[in-house]
């Protein structure tokens, strides 16, 4: 029976059963400056945001609404209510502060924490090292808890999960967190994680986690072979920046950094949610720009669909399809969905296998 190291620090057994009993893996088949950039990649050029830094014209997050989970941010230890340590978690400001970054326990639980400005919702994508993900949305209460819930997932043959977590800070500079797990789509709750978190001025994490289940899951596996360092070039052949995609959380989620020459920084994950039998890439940035894709990977190629930020501030369907059949030169195709509900092609994005140069110094 797995267990998930974040959230199944009390009574899981009845959750890992289910989990383990009802939801196999799906099938599958398988050089250019900011002022550059702005004046090719503008609001009327180009409608979306987020893309490898293209559009943005300026960076860091420092208004309220980003910095309202700011007291989740720190090293801590942790504790159940019985009182002995269970783990122990680091959780930094990252990308100008637009983004919490969590590692758990030796990186057996990952996770991205932003602030939508779309939705005015705050967002975390949470992955660990037995294959468990969740994609969280939420905000502040009046009382200032932070409360998130995720979407009901129906498990083929099984229960309807549904998640809601709550972090209250407290007084001495603790922080309680209550996980409330259901079964039936939200209609009775019971208590699956109840941990304080310590802040702790020395901090050491444990071991690095092991390759768990993930590492022999087929499905989990479908983008290994783009794990290296890439170089990321536009249509025209002008170089945006270097990506280093890695493994994370027990082999269970891929990291992907990106790094332009100018100051945009992007901070990814992809991960393989075995419960639904999808792929979900979820991408921030620097610059505020937040946004996730889901789909399938087929005879290498990547096909996923989402909502990006756009030019006016609002939400635009977007389609990455990504072709990495041949692994030495993979790309990118990203489309904007048309009032006809066809797509039509913004950006095409080629890579190729980083070498270095003077800039990477």
């Amino acid at each position: 029976m797995s267990r998930s190291p974040r959230w199944f620090l009390t009574s899981t057994a009845l959750l890992g059963a289910v989990l383990t009993a009802c939801a196999p893996d799906a099938p599958l088949g398988l050089e250019q400056s900011t002022a550059h950039r702005l004046m090719t990649d503008d609001a009327s050029s180009l409608p979306v945001r987020g893309i490898y830094g293209l559009g943005a014209s300026a960076y860091g997050c420092a208004n309220i609404d980003d910095q309202a989970f700011g007291f989740w941010a720190g090293k801590w230890t942790l504790a159940n209510p019985s009182g002995p340590i269970s783990a122990v978690s680091y959780i930094a400001p990252a990308l100008d502060r637009c983004a919490l970054i969590e590692n758990f326990n030796g990186d057996r639980g990952y996770s991205i924490t932003r602030y939508d400005r779309v939705s005015g919702q705050w967002l975390q994508d949470y992955m660990d090292n037995t294959g468990l993900s969740l994609r969280l949305f939420g905000n502040l209460d009046a009382g200032g808890v932070m409360r998130m819930q995720d979407a009901i997932r129906q498990i083929p043959g099984g229960p309807a999960l549904k998640s809601t977590i709550a972090w209250t800070p407290n007084a001495d500079g603790s922080v309680h967190q209550l996980w409330l797990l259901s079964f039936d789509g939200g209609n009775n709750f019971t208590t699956s994680g109840n941990l304080t978190y310590s802040r702790t001025e020395s901090f050491t994490a444990p071991a690095t986690a092991p390759a768990g289940a993930c590492a022999t899951r087929q499905a989990a596996r479908a983008l290994d072979g783009l794990l290296d360092d890439w170089v990321v070039r536009d249509e025209a052949g002008r170089r945006l920046g270097i990506v280093f995609l890695s493994l994370r959380a027990g082999s269970c989620a891929i990291e992907e950094l990106f790094k332009s020459d100018d100051g945009a920084l992007q901070h990814t994950m992809l991960y393989h949610d075995r419960f639904v039998g999808r792929w979900f890439r979820m991408s921030t940035d620097n610059a505020g720009h937040t946004f996730r894709v889901g789909g399938s990977v087929v005879n290498g190629v990547y096909t996923a669909t989402g909502n990006i930020p756009s030019a006016a501030g609002t939400a635009q369907p977007v389609r990455l399809v990504w072709d990495f059949s041949n692994l030495s030169a993979p790309v990118q195709r990203w489309e904007q969905q048309d009032g006809l509900g066809g797509w039509t092609t913004i950006k095409t994005l080629t890579w190729s296998r980083r070498t270095y140069d003077s800039r990477d110094l």
